[in-house]
């Protein structure tokens, strides 16, 4: 589910716009929720009417009639590149104010932190930074695949830590959220999707458990 959403919060390529038309993204998602199970102190009622209303707002925007450029255009307009009013980077260190590191630090704590788990970020042009949203639940993502492959042991208990950890610093969402909400730049789908986001960590906050 994470590594979908980690693509629906990037730049939206043709072929993830194709399969927001086709039901096939949110088919994923409903399997995903599906299979997880116990909520453990999270009440379920609360993904699943994220879910639902993630669900209403892409049938309402994904229309026939709005082109792929169009879409397109929406995220570069709200999320990267805006004249009339300050775009929302999806950036930790501009939201994080629980954050102690300066932006050049935080860098290089997630990048260590990416490489200790075999993730070495690209340099150079068209390179993401470590802190963007869609980098940081793709590495979620891909701690879920290891977990699932070693599910027992001193390393599954390290990628449990991590897990657990890592998905707890994203509350930093919290902030572009808000924004989102201001009447003024409200987005009739990317504040659902955000939202849903939100409450797609923590679920897996909640369901990796506390291992301290």
């Amino acid at each position: 589910m994470l590594d979908a959403l980690s693509l629906a919060v990037d730049y939206p390529s043709t072929e993830l716009i194709d399969a927001w038309r086709t039901g096939h993204f949110l088919g994923v998602i409903e399997s995903a929720l599906a299979q997880a199970g116990d909520t453990g102190d999270m009440p379920r009622a609360f993904v699943e009417q994220a879910f639902a209303e993630l669900a209403a707002a892409m049938q309402a925007y994904m229309t026939d009639e709005r082109t792929a450029v169009e879409v397109q255009a929406d995220y570069v307009a709200l999320f990267e590149l805006n004249r009339e009013r300050p775009p929302v980077h999806l950036l930790q260190h501009l939201y994080d104010l629980q954050m102690a590191a300066t932006q050049l630090d935080l860098y290089r704590q997630l990048a260590e932190r990416y490489r200790s788990f075999g993730i070495a970020l690209k340099q150079g042009e068209g390179a993401r930074p470590p802190d963007q949203l869609s980098v940081q639940l793709e590495f979620i993502a891909y701690l879920y695949g290891r977990l699932a492959k070693t599910p027992t042991g001193e390393d599954a208990e390290r990628l449990c830590q991590t897990l657990h950890d890592f998905a707890g610093t994203l509350q930093w969402i919290d902030a572009p959220i808000q924004r989102l909400a201001h009447a003024d730049i409200q987005h009739p789908f990317y504040l659902p999707l955000l939202r849903f986001v939100r409450h797609a960590l923590d679920l897996c906050h909640t369901t990796v458990g506390d291992v301290d």
